[in-house]
């Protein structure tokens, strides 16, 4: 496999990877007590090991006649920059054995959505084997559908509320220091509101990370963890916050936004499809804010963090 990810590339981490297998590689939903020198794969830990790691997306196998259809994760040590994702194992029925107490006999069709790789979902249809002789409504009424993920479903840095206010506090003392320094410093929540009423109620405004006030000057700031490049969404909100700002500015206080933005690409809190498209999105946010930056309404300030950083961090605070 090592061999085979060197000579593909990029292209392997988009192949759909799937192992077929008689033995299983861990227990099963109901699964029946049987005490046996060869009850599953035998180096079944590092073979489950080698298997997360090379990225396979589907595990089928049959030895047990069970029917099982679930989601076999590895917790990945958080000084690891790679994030895995979770192995789908299916194990089949039997067609002709005898199936397990209270279950029958069956097959399983597997449709891989999409038309190309990387897939991120699968449905897996359990068909059962009646004695009928219309096999369609069979299939349409009595078979039973598992929509699975093979997508990563470890959690995500927005997920994980801990882990994002601490980083958030590391990027604002790497990179606005100066939010320490000032005694009316009002901190999160600040919300931005101009009205809109013709088209919105008050009740939701923009919500800042913090601002200070001093000598007539106001500097908002809002911080951002970018786990992949920057999309609609983000930039949406980035108009949305200068927009209010702009609108509620006065001539006798002037008006500043500072954007602190994490650049995590390169750590397991990564979502990114292509290396380096994080920064390459911030390039693209720095060159869009040129008028502002230009004006001295904008500060765009990032940060690269490595995985040492954060694993740090994370040890640091517990999280």
């Amino acid at each position: 496999m090592t061999t085979l990810k060197k000579q593909l590339g990029d292209h392997f981490e988009r192949l759909t990877k799937i192992a077929v297998l008689h033995h299983h590689i861990g227990h099963l939903w109901q699964q029946q007590l049987e005490l046996k020198v060869f009850e599953a794969v035998v180096d079944a830990a590092g073979f489950k090991q080698a298997l997360t790691e090379f990225r396979f997306d589907l595990v089928l196998h049959g030895h047990k006649h069970t029917n099982h259809v679930g989601i076999d994760g590895s917790l990945i040590p958080v000084d690891r920059k790679e994030r895995f994702n979770p192995l789908c194992v299916v194990s089949g029925g039997t067609v002709g054995g005898y199936p397990r107490t209270n279950d029958h006999q069956s097959f399983k069709v597997i449709e891989l959505i999409a038309d190309k790789g990387p897939r991120n979902m699968a449905r897996v249809r359990e068909i059962p084997l009646l004695p009928r002789h219309d096999p369609s409504p069979v299939i349409s009424k009595e078979s039973r559908i598992f929509d699975v993920s093979l997508a990563d479903r470890f959690p995500h840095l927005h997920e994980v509320g801990q882990a994002k206010d601490a980083l958030d506090r590391d990027l604002v003392s790497r990179l606005a220091p100066e939010l320490h320094e000032y005694p009316s410093l009002k901190m999160t929540g600040f919300t931005i509101d101009t009205g809109g009423q013709r088209l919105f109620t008050s009740k939701i405004g923009y919500r800042c990370y913090a601002y200070i006030e001093n000598d007539g000057l106001r500097v908002f700031y809002e911080v951002m963890q970018a786990t992949k490049a920057l999309k609609f969404g983000t930039l949406a909100r980035v108009r949305w916050l200068l927009t209010e700002l702009i609108a509620v500015s006065d001539t006798e206080r002037s008006t500043k936004v500072v954007l602190l933005v994490g650049n995590l690409e390169e750590t397991h809190y990564s979502e990114a499809e292509k290396s380096g498209e994080t920064e390459l999105s911030l390039s693209k946010l720095r060159d869009w804010l040129a008028p502002a930056i230009a004006a001295k309404l904008v500060d765009l300030r990032t940060h690269n963090y490595s995985q040492a950083e954060v694993a740090t961090l994370t040890a640091a605070r517990g999280v």
